[in-house]
């Protein structure tokens, strides 16, 4: 049989430990931390659950090792760090090791800001690669890049297009540069603000609810620690949702 696809969640840690450096005025740095973590904890669980792709977190920088450990836990998912000048060389030096030195068919990256990208998405992502285009990418409605599939090849480029300040207009003209415009998926919110979490919280909540929505597709390590550290999401009556602290949090989450 053919070596299967990988799907490997590209865990970058900024100075301070988090994986995401929320804007938000309501939340502590260690409950952002927490809550970055978490988001990277239901990336794993969704790699995990993902059939047919190999499940493969990639992180830096490397003393950050133990928090990856930890995200793993039990589950039988390859860890490894990255290593490059840049975020975009790294993606792309990691993707190039999946493809030439573990010899995997395809390989699809998701950003842990999208621990709630629906398994369709990144399965639609992989079957897009099966033929040319040379590379597919998801992106959001504000154009932040947050997935991306390579199929035996890495497009020569790719770390320069992921480094631009915008990345998803990179990545189109570097697909025309190669005459194989890229597949583009529409990727949900970002969450990399209080704005989003709320909203997403709240219609994960309503989903949830109405059973819309598959409990597999659901960041739920991340939706308990958002419900545990005493914050709410609640609609405004123009249609806004916010984020609130409706109680203290948890001795344990300080």
């Amino acid at each position: 049989m053919p070596p299967p696809s990988a799907l490997v969640v590209l865990a970058e840690f900024g100075p301070r430990g988090h994986i995401v450096e929320f804007e938000t005025s309501l939340l502590r740095a260690p409950e952002a931390r927490r809550l970055g973590l978490a988001m990277l904890q239901d990336c794993v669980e969704r790699a995990h659950l993902c059939a047919g792709f190999d499940p493969i977190v990639a992180y830096f920088p490397p003393k950050w090792r133990g928090d990856v450990d930890e995200a793993v836990g039990s589950r039988n998912v390859w860890a490894e760090p990255m290593s490059g000048p840049t975020p975009g060389a790294r993606a792309e030096s990691i993707l190039k090791h999946l493809l030439h030195e573990r010899t995997y068919r395809d390989a699809v990256a998701l950003f842990p800001v999208f621990p709630h990208a629906p398994r369709e998405l990144i399965l639609a992502a992989s079957h897009a690669v099966r033929h040319p285009p040379a590379f597919a990418f998801g992106r959001t409605a504000k154009g932040q890049v947050g997935m991306l599939a390579v199929r035996h090849e890495v497009p020569k480029g790719l770390a320069r297009a992921l480094d631009a300040e915008d990345p998803a207009r990179a990545l189109e003209e570097l697909g025309k540069a190669l005459r194989q415009p890229p597949t583009v998926l529409e990727l949900p919110a970002a969450l990399d603000s209080e704005e989003a979490f709320a909203r997403t919280h709240f219609d994960m909540r309503a989903d949830l609810a109405a059973r819309n929505v598959s409990g597999d597709d659901v960041p739920l390590r991340m939706m308990e620690l958002f419900d545990a550290m005493g914050l709410v999401a609640e609609l405004r009556g123009d249609g806004s949702v916010e984020m609130r602290r409706a109680g203290p949090p948890r001795r344990d989450d300080d």
